[in-house]
């Protein structure tokens, strides 16, 4: 609901509902056989506290249920988004295709499992200080520049496998009566993470693609004119 709350901001002001709640299992992963007990998870009522966790899809059914049928809704919602239906199978399912078996029975190693999770870490611990490492360099006021037409997909730049980061950046007419207001930014969803800057002021950043970008600008950052 949080990503969709400017479309719908009266829910976000109505009163609690002590019959309608939310239990959300957390994200967790365990090789060695199916856990009894979830972690970390419990029942919440809906209320503007808690809404905005609630999935937009299951929010308005249960909204639809209650209202309908006037009978206590308990929503339960149990996904991970970008996981793979293999993760959610069963271990009898998964002997039965040698490839994911092997991957399962790496997976039961714990020796194995903290190498790989470091080794990820690393990964995306290097790639950041790659970029960081960019942005330091960086031509920004060259003329290397070259001009493109958004939205667009990477292969309309001659990009078809491209695999790193690229810099975009907007020129923006400003009226002097909003010079130095504060402002919202809204730029949509990207593929994949972003960081956002408005006059070289960091406005935001995110880390993966879906949510929509929706960024505070500070007093004092707009300028009038082209700036």
């Amino acid at each position: 609901m949080n990503r969709v709350k400017d479309r719908y901001p009266i829910e976000f002001e109505k009163q609690g509902d002590a019959r309608f709640r939310l239990y959300k299992v957390k994200e967790n992963y365990e090789f060695h056989g199916p856990l009894r007990d979830h972690v970390e998870a419990s029942w919440k009522e809906c209320s503007p506290d808690t809404i905005g966790e609630f999935s937009a899809v299951s929010y308005f059914f249960g909204k639809f249920m209650r209202e309908n049928r006037n009978v206590p809704i308990g929503l339960i919602n149990v996904s991970l988004g970008g996981s793979s239906v293999e993760a959610w199978m069963g271990e009898e399912e998964v002997s039965q295709y040698p490839d994911m078996k092997k991957e399962l029975e790496q997976c039961q190693n714990q020796i194995f499992l903290e190498e790989k999770m470091a080794g990820q870490t690393k990964a995306h611990e290097n790639w950041y200080e790659t970029v960081r490492d960019l942005e330091k360099s960086m031509d920004w006021n060259g003329n290397s520049w070259k001009e493109v037409t958004l939205p667009a997909f990477l292969k309309d730049f001659g990009l078809d496998h491209f695999n790193g980061v690229i810099w975009f950046r907007k020129r923006i007419m400003l009226p002097g009566h909003l010079e130095g207001k504060k402002a919202r930014l809204w730029l949509g969803t990207m593929v994949d993470s972003d960081r956002t800057y408005v006059n070289g002021v960091l406005v935001g950043e995110t880390g993966y693609q879906y949510p929509p970008r929706k960024y505070n600008v500070p007093e004092g950052v707009l300028k009038a004119g082209g700036k």
